[in-house]
């Protein structure tokens, strides 16, 4: 006869962790209703040992069984069940973040085609080095995703002579800046980019427009992988936003993505070149809403250089914020744990920053932590016909509040 001591399990939904349950009054078709995983721990009578069952082995027999799990073993009295004898450790292990210059990176302007062999101002990519101590570059690129102020960019080596990071250096020449992050998953999992193509992207059904949202049809083999995507360098994870509605298929739904904020702070920063947009000789800055929300300029951020999916070779991730306290500063916070996370703040950007240790608590630093306050978000830009970058003249900006986001994995 068994003895249930102990179960861990894991919720249905996204962004749940692995935790211990309360098994005295939970029946167990609400287990298989509200858990995506469940194992429990059994002692044996005879011979005393310790075993484990995943309820998933008996779910036939039991996923509408309306009693406890006491009440289930005591029915089965003698019945054996099919245990297994080790129980899958929850390990929690995140990515960890760092600035590439602290980290002891040398960056320099470079051609993924022409390496060095060009003029300066052809050379649009970035190749990341570092001599001491000395890196694996297979393992950098297979494990690391590089930020460029904020916005994520693809990269790629040949394993010897450094990484390169594509379009970073016309992004720094736009931006005036030159903020690079390191976000990596190495002792995780490993990573994979992909890139968004536009035969990826279907609209929800014949004759609807993208700007209604969409779904984007990897193609990928996504069993026992997670999923994020960058889009125009913003990181998103599967959430109410973006959502897994197949094997390899995902929603987006485009109508809660902050598109006319976002392409404002991505001009300032990439190069948007590739967005088909009529200009005003009197105010550059001004656009048609409509022309930004037709379907090609929807699928011309979603495959710029900048937007791409990362597979994760683990089955399941969840985030999780730590807030930061704003100072009342420009481009400083205060955090009361060690910032080892992407600092996220205003739009989405994971900007990067520079830390201190000082008096029992860390001080962040950043190049830029403001956010416009946009005179079209007075109205509702939907229904404009052009909106400006424009900001409220009384009071043109905001600090933005920033968290610290741990990305992490339980098993």
């Amino acid at each position: 006869m068994y003895t249930a001591t102990q179960a861990i399990g894991v919720k249905k939904g996204v962004n749940q962790k692995w935790q211990v349950m309360d098994i005295s009054t939970i029946h167990i078709k609400d287990i298989y209703d509200q858990y995506r995983k469940v194992f429990l721990t059994l002692e044996v009578d005879s011979p005393a040992m310790i075993v484990y069952l995943d309820m998933d082995a008996i779910r036939p027999g039991f996923s509408t069984y309306d009693d406890t799990i006491e009440q289930m073993l005591i029915d089965l009295g003698t019945t054996n069940l099919p245990t297994i004898t080790t129980l899958p450790v929850i390990n929690t292990r995140s990515a960890k973040y760092m600035d590439a210059f602290r980290a002891g990176y040398s960056v320099k302007p470079y051609s993924a085609l022409y390496a060095e062999n060009v003029q300066m101002s052809d050379r649009v990519d970035v190749l990341l080095t570092r001599q001491t101590p000395v890196i694996d570059y297979n393992t950098f690129f297979n494990t690391t995703l590089v930020s460029v102020n904020g916005f994520y960019h693809r990269t790629d080596t040949n394993g010897t002579t450094g990484i390169v990071v594509y379009n970073a250096t016309k992004s720094l020449r736009i931006s005036n800046q030159n903020q690079i992050g390191l976000l990596t998953f190495n002792g995780m999992c490993n990573i994979q980019t992909h890139s968004i193509t536009n035969g990826m992207i279907r609209p929800l059904d014949t004759g609807i427009d993208l700007s209604n949202g969409f779904y984007i049809d990897t193609g990928l083999d996504l069993t026992n992988k997670s999923v994020l995507f960058v889009i125009g360098g913003y990181m998103h994870n599967v959430s109410s936003l973006l959502i897994k509605t197949g094997d390899n298929t995902f929603k987006l739904d485009f109508p809660n993505y902050p598109v006319f904020d976002r392409f404002y702070e991505m001009r300032n920063h990439l190069d948007v070149s590739s967005f088909d947009l009529s200009e005003s000789s009197n105010n550059p800055d001004q656009i048609a809403v409509e022309e930004l929300l037709t379907d090609d300029n929807i699928k011309a951020l979603m495959t710029m250089s900048q937007s791409f999916i990362v597979v994760l070779d683990c089955p399941e991730i969840y985030t999780e914020r730590n807030y930061v306290r704003k100072t009342g500063f420009p481009g400083c916070y205060i955090a009361y744990t060690d910032p080892k996370y992407p600092l996220v703040t205003g739009l989405g950007r994971h900007n990067e920053y520079w830390y201190k240790r000082e008096d029992g608590q860390y001080a962040l630093t950043v190049y830029d932590n403001t956010v416009s306050n946009r005179i079209y978000n007075t109205v509702d830009p939907y229904f404009q016909n052009s909106i400006g970058s424009s900001e409220l003249p009384t009071d043109p900006v905001y600090l933005s509040g920033a968290y610290l986001l741990m990305i992490a994995r339980d098993i």
